[in-house]
């Protein structure tokens, strides 16, 4: 498994440590803050745009491989680095599971790839006119691993593209820090829009169960997944101060003079928000998850509201930790930064 220290992959390596006929190579280039200790799991710390390091991190035969090491939308970086990380570094790990015989490879790509949606639900067969340099390097990578369906280079392989909308739950940091610290003192929430959009979440926990299932179910192919959304962001944010007990009010600014404002921002590097937030913050953005609730015989168990309020509890609980651990200046410095995906890795 790659990013097996991120976010995702912490979910996703204790989901797999449950079972105890797996055994799991854990790959990631940042070191977990507190390390699994399982005789199931082996962790090593490579960088997957350096095909030798990966194959010392892995020699033995495997069985699939996970895939969820990116370059995510808010690291800010130049093209190049986007592309080494998320498309060379793609091609890598499809290098070494042909190399070690996996039968199949599951990779979790994003939602960012349909771009700016222009009606909702969207499935799997529409357009993918991605925005910015994650979205296109994302959609370059699935390229990668939907062509094992129809390799032909002898090697049998399926390839397994998984699209979740926003993934969400304990341990979520990024731009969801600015969100969580507005609610936890009672600021105000600035909204782009008026708010009556619906904005589709995917629960941790579900992703990680869909991952699962794909290791011994379902066909080669290309899956969005995400959870059922039936109230809009206005609501969904009304939820989660009521659940946070706070007093935070909901203020919706214009469209128009915001986005320009973020665009001159995000020129100079310095945007709260990248182009792929900023674009579709005040669109409809739902997914259809038909295609994986039939093959999967799935369905979310958790609703949007119910993942964002599991992770803003455990950023409160982190806050109560940092306030234990640090004080004064130390405390500025903190353990995360908002573009650090992760609260699961040292920085």
């Amino acid at each position: 498994m790659t990013g097996a220290t991120g976010f995702l992959g912490r979910h996703m390596v204790n989901t797999l440590l449950n079972h105890k006929n797996i055994e799991v190579i854990g790959v990631d280039y940042r070191e977990s803050l507190d390390p699994i200790v399982n005789p199931q799991y082996k962790e090593n710390i490579c960088d997957i745009r350096d095909l030798g390091a990966l194959r010392l991190a892995s020699s033995e035969k495997l069985d699939a491989v996970i895939h969820l090491a990116a370059i995510p939308s808010i690291a800010k970086g130049t093209l190049q680095l986007y592309t080494d990380v998320n498309v060379i570094g793609t091609s890598n790990v499809v290098t070494l599971a042909k190399e070690l015989g996996a039968k199949r490879v599951i990779y979790t790509s994003s939602s960012t790839v349909y771009g700016k949606p222009k009606e909702c639900p969207i499935d799997e067969a529409f357009p993918t006119p991605p925005i910015g340099k994650y979205g296109s390097t994302k959609l370059a990578a699935e390229k990668l691993i939907l062509d094992l369906n129809s390799s032909k280079d002898g090697v049998e392989m399926d390839g397994i593209v998984i699209r979740p909308r926003v993934v969400m739950g304990a341990g979520r940091m990024g731009i969801f820090d600015i969100l969580f610290n507005a609610v936890y003192r009672s600021k105000t929430i600035f909204m782009i829009g008026d708010g009556k959009n619906r904005f589709q979440f995917t629960d941790v926990r579900d992703l990680c169960d869909v991952i699962s299932r794909f290791l011994v179910l379902g066909q080669p192919g290309l899956y969005n997944v995400g959870c059922d959304t039936h109230i809009n962001v206005n609501q969904l944010l009304a939820g989660l101060v009521k659940h946070a007990g706070k007093k935070s009010r909901i203020v919706n600014l214009p469209i128009a003079p915001i986005k320009l404002a973020l665009r001159g921002l995000n020129a100079l590097n310095i945007s709260p928000l990248m182009e792929e937030q900023f674009n579709i913050a005040d669109l409809d953005f739902v997914l259809n998850t038909a295609k994986v609730r039939r093959e999967l015989n799935w369905t979310p168990s958790y609703s949007d509201i119910e993942c964002l309020s599991n992770a803003y509890d455990w950023w409160v609980d982190q806050k109560k930790y940092e306030k234990r651990q640090f004080n004064g200046f130390l405390g500025l410095l903190g353990r995360f930064k908002s573009s650090h995906q992760s609260g699961f890795q040292k920085n």
